[in-house]
């Protein structure tokens, strides 16, 4: 039973391989922008917290609470606003990638021995200086580790694109669950598993070798 329901499910992957080709790069395609876009905001409101020397833990709390909330849930308060397609889901994922590496980043730069930073200050490095080329270096092995949290929560949580309409692999897990065929769940589980296994691999592996670079660990 267990070598027919296999082989079956080679047959659905084979018939099927260009439209789950297409679905495995839209999910790709949705993860990349908003992990893109999240690390932009999260590094440009850190740089700015830093630089300026503000408080920023209002915010932190704010983006914490927003992760708190299920996917699911952000995605049914966008979509009354915002609509369906790719747009509400970027918005949505991005929402959800924004948490992590904020605060891994904040986190990263505040456990930088102070010491440091008032030796670079005392032999004239401006504080523009003392960021880019101290802080932010220094605490790049937090802030890889944000982005490894975000990455392989973005890749699960983008699941929910498929009831926004803007494609991806859970469209084939929430089509298998409807008409229950189990080969749709798991073309569609098993992808996203491999996607979230090698992301993971991939920036777990480029940490490692930041951290020996930074801390010689």
């Amino acid at each position: 039973m267990r070598k027919i329901f296999f082989q079956s499910l080679l047959e659905y992957a084979s018939e099927n391989s260009s439209e789950i080709f297409i679905a495995a790069c839209e999910h790709v395609y949705l993860c990349v922008v908003a992990l893109v876009i999240g690390i932009v905001i999260a590094l440009s409101i850190t740089i700015i917290a830093t630089y300026w020397k503000l408080d920023i833990n209002t915010i932190i709390n704010l983006f914490s609470f927003l992760r708190l909330i299920p996917g699911i849930a952000i995605l049914l308060i966008a979509m009354p606003v915002l609509g369906v397609g790719t747009f509400p889901t970027i918005v949505t994922l991005t929402i959800l990638t924004i948490p992590p590496i904020l605060i891994n980043c904040y986190s990263g730069i505040k456990n930088i021995s102070p010491i440091l930073v008032e030796t670079s200050d005392a032999i004239g490095m401006t504080p523009r200086q003392i960021l880019f080329k101290i802080q932010l270096p220094m605490a790049s092995p937090f802030i890889l580790l944000g982005i490894r949290t975000a990455v392989v929560d973005v890749i699960a949580i983008a699941i929910i694109a498929a009831y926004m309409g803007a494609g991806g692999l859970g469209r084939y897990i929430l089509t298998g669950i409807l008409i229950n065929d189990m080969r749709m769940n798991l073309v569609g589980s098993i992808l996203i598993t491999l996607m979230a296994f090698a992301s993971e691999s991939f920036f777990g592996h480029l940490q490692r070798n930041i951290e020996k670079k930074c801390y010689g660990k």
